[in-house]
C-alpha cells in the first residue's frame, strides 16, 4: 500500500484524493476518459505498427499516422465544436460551458502518454553511451 497508514510515501489524504479521482461519480469521469483514450491511442499505434512496420525518415509509420489523425482530425473537430458551442455541458441548448477544451487537453495528454509508452527508448544508454550510439532522441 502506498498510504501513510502503512508507512508509504503518500499521505492518507493523497490516497483519498487519488481514490476520489478514479471512483467518484461527481468527478466527471475525466480520469476514466483519459485512461480509455490512452488505451485507444496505444492500441491504434500497436495495430498500425503491426500492419505497417518500418521507418520513414527516422520515424515509424504509426507515429506519422497517429500524429496526423490527432492533429488533422481530432483537434480541428474539437476546435470547431468549441467555437460553435456544440459540446456544452448539459446539451447544446443549455448554454453551459463547453466540454471541448477539457477534451482537447485529455486527448492530447492521452496522445503524449501513448507516444511515450509505445515509442520509449531507454535514456540510460544515451547518457552512459555504453551500448554504442545513443538511441534516445528528444525529437
Amino acid at each position: 500500500m502506498l498510504g501513510a497508514r502503512s508507512g508509504g510515501i503518500l499521505t492518507g489524504e493523497d490516497v483519498d484524493n487519488i481514490r476520489n479521482m478514479l471512483f467518484d461519480a461527481d468527478a466527471g469521469g475525466d480520469v476514466v476518459f483519459l485512461v480509455n483514450a490512452f488505451a485507444a491511442y496505444a492500441a491504434a499505434r500497436l495495430a498500425i505498427e503491426f500492419v505497417l512496420p518500418g521507418k520513414l525518415r527516422g520515424y515509424t509509420h504509426q507515429q506519422y499516422v497517429v500524429t496526423l489523425a490527432h492533429q488533422v482530425v481530432a483537434l480541428p473537430v474539437l476546435a470547431v465544436c468549441w467555437a460553435a458551442g456544440l459540446l456544452a455541458s448539459g446539451g447544446s441548448a443549455s448554454g453551459g460551458p463547453s466540454e471541448a477544451p477539457g477534451l482537447i487537453y485529455l486527448l492530447t495528454g492521452a496522445y503524449v502518454l501513448s507516444d511515450s509508452l509505445v515509442n520509449y527508448s531507454p535514456i540510460s544508454a544515451a547518457i552512459a553511451g555504453s551500448a554504442g550510439p545513443p538511441t534516445f532522441s528528444w525529437g
